[in-house]
């Protein structure tokens, strides 16, 4: 007797038939029916899954493991994790002053932890992770769909140390750390299960666990499989090493054949790993060695240069290397992967080598792939290109160029691409989600029961369109729910017989039954023959709300509303739930459907037929005709065997509405971009004083984000290069960068410079211009540091995003006179802003050695940035040079010298006391270099003076070898008791 084990879609949300219910569908009589339901004593976690189950990361024992099919958001359960580690970074900055600079130094200390831990994700074997969100934020993704800059930001991410993906595989090991940290042997693989690792998971100065949400694919394949890459590892001899795969050709390679390496790229570095950024548009390139030699065309390594084969050696006598060569046959290079280990037969033919280099253009754009022999277009051009990773079927066809001459270096070309393309290469594989089939869940659903192949029958439901996109089941329960679950969203059924047969609806009437056969009995004639019953309208709701799982919004809960029914029941709202992933329009075709369908089945009746009909089952449709001549199709829901009669339970049936377009917002964004961690970009500068609460040693640092999401940076200084402090924070970005002209010199003092001007890029930052007068009054208003020189710029016009052109340059401020000449184009400009710089402090002792210095992302790890090395010489404390020198000469040629100081203070020039000038200096002191010619080559006096003034006797010149009465030429330096002599004055009298 046949069954229908589970009820058609209208089941979840109740059914309308009269006497019928919802149970109709779970009478079960058979052994197959009670595999898929569960023993009548099995403790059930929950007949339907909450929407969110998978959302948040749990850490409890005998939690279920989620089953899953496509792909879905799981947080996952940790597995295994070790205890938060602790790292203490010191921190000494000094207190007082603008820029924090001055003062007294402060000494704190902060905490911050990371952890290993191992996150267990499913229950089944997975082909990877796609997207990683982090507390909601996406931090890492290797979607197919991707773009370059997220890819290769994934790659770069500062969130952990180590990121490994266990897919579960039959012959997959212990992931070492864990191994390591439990002991030999106590590892479990987790074979059969997804699961990640990751080490040193950074979890900030609170320490707590952050939510991390992975979006597992179970289904689909790996993007880019079966290209060959750069190993950073040598064999014994120092060779290249080659990892290979047989999966998906690189682009220029013959289908079927085993020539699948992407070669060594322009950008790649001997010993570093090249970045995955090979996409599904743009322009690319790549380029190899070329051996031209009777047997065909060869494709170099490292190795494999012209001097390791001179003419008359065979290949094979450079034993353990390792080669692709592609071979000539029948007009065109077929690829073939040969492996050298001293024993060379197949090409002991080659006589010589000629090398010459080869690049492939991949215009994805356009679909075009060109071969290029040293930089000139061979004339082979491919056309129809598609996809995502290059041409589908192309078949290859070189031809060797001519004018190719000898390199001894394949690695490192001097050749560069045309304009526009971008480095080909390709190591970190990415996901490429494909959907399993309504069919496959059903099949893999039941095998998971405990169904052999034999005892189901799901053949028909390869009619369905649709895919099974997300699914994952995350309570403990029978496979029932989860069937139901799919046949609410798919609209089949399934029905027991000799097996199980699982059956769309909308399928064509599977008999035409005359009205004469009705009624059948085994006694008395029926009084109706086709009673037909109608629900109460009540029933029916007027709106169907679908909460569901939105794949286009990150896996999010969303509601889908049907389109409203006119009925007596018109303000009844039924909300049902579906822990199925899909896109917008296909929940509201869902919600559509399942309204249109309780409306057309609003209608009922019982049919009695006799034992000819034995063939007909629940799920069948047929088509019964009535007594007028009328016809009703009708679906068989349940069927009961009085022999000889047949009872049959039907409702009338509609195909048309099963179909529904499904019109609703698709509106929404999933995260698709991973922003590179912010990398700080910095720069120290020892450079005259620009505050006198700086007056210390030390030196002035700024730094700024490479994007404009930059948190801030911490300044650390190591001895060493291995233990650092932290001497200083910057929360806000500076603005500098370097010139793109170069600054002419100026000789006209501190004046305004009209005739110059410079260039400058300083990126995300912005200048702008001011007034004359109020340069004049402050010099902190535009200031700026071209080189070593202090200039203020009166008007910045822009040229393009960054790029400004600076005139009206009053120059030589601060002291730096002297370095208004010998200026460089690319030197460094940089805006004295309070935003963005602090006085990095620094002990006297330290004064003239060299340090490291790092500046970190806030947030970021310390390793994540790149050491810098630099020596603070205290230009802060170095006098400035005097001024206003007088030298005048009595009858006995007697020089008698005066001058100015000048100080890095400030000075008052107005007001009832005068001008003061600070003297800046432990004592005030000089020293006056007297100098044989206009050379300033020989020193023949040094003269010391503790005030401005001197006095250089006629006798004193004579003595020196000067005439007296000719010119006297001299340097005059204010001394520092902490540096020494500062910047001269250099003149002659």
């Amino acid at each position: 007797m046949a069954q229908l084990v589970l009820a058609a879609a209208g089941a979840v949300i109740g059914s309308i038939v009269p006497g019928v219910g919802t149970a109709l569908g779970w009478s079960i009589g058979s052994m197959l029916g009670g595999a898929l339901v569960g023993s009548p004593t099995q403790k059930i976690q929950g007949e339907q899954q909450q929407l969110m189950d998978l959302r948040i990361t749990g850490s409890e024992y005998g939690q279920a493991i989620p089953f899953l099919l496509g792909s879905a958001a799981i947080a996952g359960q940790m597995w295994w994790n070790t205890d938060r580690r602790p790292t203490t970074t010191t921190t000494t900055t000094s207190s007082g002053g603008k820029g924090g600079g001055g003062g007294t130094e402060v000494t704190s200390s902060t905490i911050s932890y990371d952890m290993d831990c191992l996150i267990g994700l499913t229950d089944n074997e997975i082909i990877g992770i796609a997207r990683i969100w982090m507390n909601g934020e996406l931090i890492w993704t290797a979607d197919s769909d991707a773009t370059e800059s997220s890819l290769a930001a994934s790659v770069v991410s500062n969130k952990w140390t180590r990121l490994t993906v266990y897919t579960g595989a039959e012959d997959q090991l212990p992931d070492p750390t864990y191994e390591a940290a439990v002991g030999l042997g106590n590892a479990p693989a987790y074979r059969g299960r997804g699961s990640v690792f990751i080490e040193g998971l950074k979890l900030g100065q609170g320490g707590q666990v952050p939510n991390l949400t992975f979006e597992v694919v179970a289904a689909g394949s790996v993007y880019g499989a079966g290209f060959a890459t750069f190993d950073t590892s040598k064999g014994t001899n120092g060779e290249a090493n080659f990892r290979y795969g047989y999966d998906i050709p690189p682009p220029w390679a013959k289908p079927n054949s085993n020539l699948y390496v992407n070669g060594p790229w322009v950008t790649y570095a001997w010993g570093s790993a090249a970045p995955d950024l090979f996409k599904s548009s743009g322009k690319y390139y790549c380029e190899f060695a070329l051996y031209d030699n009777p047997g065909g065309l060869g494709i170099c390594n490292e190795n494999w240069v012209p001097s390791a084969w001179p003419g008359g050696q065979v290949l094979g006598a450079n034993a353990d290397s390792y080669g692709f060569y592609p071979v000539w046959s029948s007009g065109y290079y077929q690829g073939a992967w040969k492996q050298h280990n001293g024993v060379q037969a197949h090409y002991s033919n080659i006589t010589y080598l000629q090398g010459c280099r080869a690049s492939l253009l991949l215009d994805l754009d356009a679909g075009t792939l060109g071969l290029w022999i040293n930089g000139v277009d061979a004339g082979i051009a491919f056309t129809g290109i598609t996809g995502s990773w290059g041409p589908a079927g192309m078949v290859q066809q070189w031809k060797y160029g001519s004018g190719c001459t000898i390199i001894t270096d394949p690695l490192h070309f001097t050749y560069a691409p045309p304009s526009g393309y971008l480095p080909w290469t390709r190591s970190d594989p990415t996901i490429l989600k494909v959907a399993p089939s309504v069919k496959t869940a059903v099949e893999t659903l039941c095998a998971r029961a405990g169904l052999a192949a034999n005892q189901i029958d799901a053949t028909a439901l390869s009619t369905i369109a649709r895919k099974a996109k997300s699914l994952a089941i995350s309570q403990i329960a029978p496979t029932r729910p989860t069937l139901e679950l799919l046949m609410s969203a798919f609209f089949f059924e399934m029905v027991v017989s000799d097996k199980i047969y699982f059956r769309p609806r909308g399928v064509a009437s599977v008999a035409d039954i005359p009205y004469t056969d009705l009624g059948a009995s085994g006694g008395d004639g029926e009084a109706e023959p086709l009673p037909l019953l109608q629900a109460n309208e009540l029933e029916i709701p007027a709106q169907i709300a679908l909460t569901y799982i939105n794949i286009l919004d990150d896996y999010q809960t969303d509601t889908q509303y049907s389109d409203r029914l006119i009925s007596a029941a018109s303000g009844t709202l039924n909300t049902v739930q579906m822990a199925l992933g899909m896109d917008p329009g296909e929940a509201k075709a869902i919600a559509d459907t399942m309204l249109a369908d309780q409306a057309a089945s609003v209608v009922s009746t019982t049919i009695k037929l006799l034992g000819n009909y034995c063939r007909l089952e629940p799920t069948d449709v047929v088509t019964v005709a009535g007594v007028n001549g009328e016809s009703f199709r009708l679906r068989l829901v349940k069927k009961t065997d009085s022999y000889p009669v047949l009872d049959f339970e039907a409702v009338v049936d509609s195909a048309s509405v099963l179909v529904s377009p499904g019109v609703t917002s698709v509106d929404y964004i999933s995260s698709a971009e991973v922003l590179f961690p912010p990398v700080t970009l910095m720069e120290l500068m020892d450079i005259p004083i620009l505050a006198e609460a700086d007056n210390n040693a030390g030196f002035y640092a700024v730094a700024k984000g490479d994007i404009a999401a930059w948190p801030g940076a911490a300044i650390f200084q190591s001895v060493d290069d291995v233990e650092y402090l932290r001497k200083a924070t910057i929360p806000l970005p500076a603005v500098f960068g370097t010139c793109t002209t170069t600054l002419g010199a100026w000789n006209g003092g501190r004046m305004f410079d009209e005739q110059n001007s410079v260039t400058v890029d300083v990126g995300l930052g912005q200048l702008q211009s001011t007034t004359r007068a109020a340069l004049l009054n402050n010099q902190a208003i535009n200031a700026m540091m071209i080189g070593v020189e202090f200039i203020q710029y009166r008007t910045a016009t822009l040229i393009s995003a960054g790029l400004y052109k600076l005139t009206g340059l009053l120059r030589g401020g601060r002291g730096t006179e002297w370095a208004m000449a010998g200026h460089a184009t690319s030197e460094r400009c940089v805006a004295l802003s309070t935003d963005g710089m602090r006085r990095v402090p620094v002990t006297n002792s330290e004064v003239g050695l060299a340090r490291f210095y790092k500046g970190v992302t806030l947030g970021g790890a310390l390793s994540s940035a790149t050491a810098e090395a630099f020596t603070d010489t205290a230009v802060g404390l170095k006098p400035f040079s005097p001024f206003d020198l007088r030298a005048k000469r009595d009858a006995s040629n007697n020089i008698a010298f005066t001058w100015q100081r000048r100080t890095r203070f400030d000075v008052r020039i107005i007001g009832t006391l005068g001008i003061s000038v600070p003297l800046g200096e432990e004592v005030e002191a000089y020293a006056l270099d007297l100098y044989a010619d206009g050379t300033y080559t020989t020193v023949v006096r040094t003269i010391g003076a503790a005030v401005g003034a001197a006095l250089y006797t006629a006798a004193e010149q004579a003595a020196d070898g000067l005439t007296p009465g000719q010119p006297v030429h001299f340097r005059l330096y204010q001394i520092s008791a902490s540096v020494g002599r500062g910047y001269p004055l250099e003149r002659a009298a």
